[in-house]
């Protein structure tokens, strides 16, 4: 079964064996990351002015906060015996800015004597939410169908700035959703066509990254919290980061359209597991219309926030928005389920107007059911501008 890092966790969800294979390693594959979410992209630590109750940290500068619309495509030639549709678009809300990591609530006990401050200190903290508020299975040849309302993934974590290669300290999942279980289904039944999922997880790093420590609880099972430890971090093969981090990670990356960086992640299920991530020119989407007008769009929300400069070239023609694509590749295959990022290009690394904006998220479902696009639809505050 391929795998995909979906931030809506269905199938980081569904059940997948721990594995660790991407440790092992004494040598180790760091990461290449810049603060790309400043004007200077070199700056290596948390910029005080997003520091939650910082002087300058407002309701409209400081925190990045931005709300994005998600629609379901479907397939063009889809599973053969049950298909899936989101009816209703869905959102997905993002915030990102830095507050301080108190140690005693967010730290397990047996890490808490390596952390360098008991009082707490500063580190990056970005908060997730998706809401879908309707998914319709059916089952192919005949007249089923089961409705699902409001599958819910929320997300949250904390982690060191680039300079500590964003290090993770602690994350937090909620899973409400109900996830495509098989490539055949015969029946419209909890584990055949779909799986019925509500997971809490729980996620705690020692501070030098040498160890973590999770717990899940199925809440439909109605189980206590179930305990995995992991001491051997330090031996993975690339940076490691938490898996609610992606994005963020993502970001941080160079951005260029023929990049490509190994890393390692870590989530819950499925333990440490090594993707790459490849950057490419490829559209905001496949059709040129469409392409067209999602970039009207985003250089319309992007230039009344500041983060976009309307210039023309030597012949007067208005010089677009730029963008690149990241590809989160499953130990580097290119089949299979991946998730596309496109985020506003780096024109300038040293005066970075866009700060690397997520513009779009393309995150197909598994056994060929269709894709969940997510799109950019109002930037609610943003990061300090200078």
């Amino acid at each position: 079964m391929k795998k995909t890092v979906s931030i809506i966790a269905v199938m980081l969800a569904a059940g997948c064996a721990l594995t660790f294979s991407a440790c092992g390693s004494n040598s180790q594959n760091k990461a290449a990351l810049s603060s790309n979410w400043y004007a200077n992209t070199a700056f290596k630590d948390i910029q005080p002015t997003i520091i939650e109750g910082n002087a300058n940290f407002t309701d409209k500068e400081g925190a990045e906060k931005i709300t994005y619309k998600v629609k379901f495509q479907a397939p063009a030639q889809g599973n053969a015996t049950y298909s899936v549709n989101y009816d209703e678009d869905g959102t997905y809300t993002t915030e990102f800015y830095a507050k301080t990591f108190v140690v005693d609530k967010l730290t397990d006990p047996d890490f808490k004597d390596g952390y360098p401050s008991k009082a707490g200190f500063t580190a990056y903290y970005y908060k997730t939410k998706l809401v879908m508020p309707s998914v319709i299975y059916t089952l192919k040849g005949s007249n089923k169908t089961e409705t699902f309302k409001n599958d819910t993934v929320e997300t949250e974590c904390y982690f060191l700035p680039v300079g500590e290669y964003l290090r993770p300290l602690y994350s937090r999942q909620y899973v409400k959703s109900t996830t495509p279980a098989n490539l055949q289904a015969t029946a419209l039944e909890d584990g055949n066509a779909y799986k019925l999922i509500e997971n809490e997880y729980e996620t705690f790093y020692s501070y030098d990254g040498k160890s973590v420590k999770s717990f899940k609880q199925d809440m439909l099972a109605g189980d206590a919290r179930k305990t995995t430890l992991k001491d051997d971090l330090d031996k993975c093969a690339n940076s490691l980061f938490d898996m609610c981090s992606l994005d963020i990670v993502t970001r941080a990356t160079r951005l260029s359209t023929n990049f490509s960086q190994v890393i390692s992640l870590y989530s819950n299920e499925s333990g440490v597991q090594n993707y790459t991530l490849s950057g490419s020119n490829t559209p905001l989407s496949a059709n040129a219309d469409k392409a067209a007008e999602l970039k009207t769009a985003f250089e319309n929300e992007l230039y009344s926030n500041g983060l976009f400069k309307k210039t023309t070239d030597e012949n007067g023609n208005p010089v677009g928005l730029n963008t690149v694509a990241v590809s989160v590749l499953y130990n580097g295959e290119k089949s299979g389920v991946s998730q596309t990022y496109w985020f506003a290009a780096i024109d300038n690394a040293a005066n970075n107007t866009s700060r690397a904006t997520l513009l779009k998220l393309s995150v197909p479902l598994a056994y060929n059911l269709g894709t969940l696009n997510y799109t950019l639809e109002k930037i609610e505050s943003k990061l300090w501008n200078r």
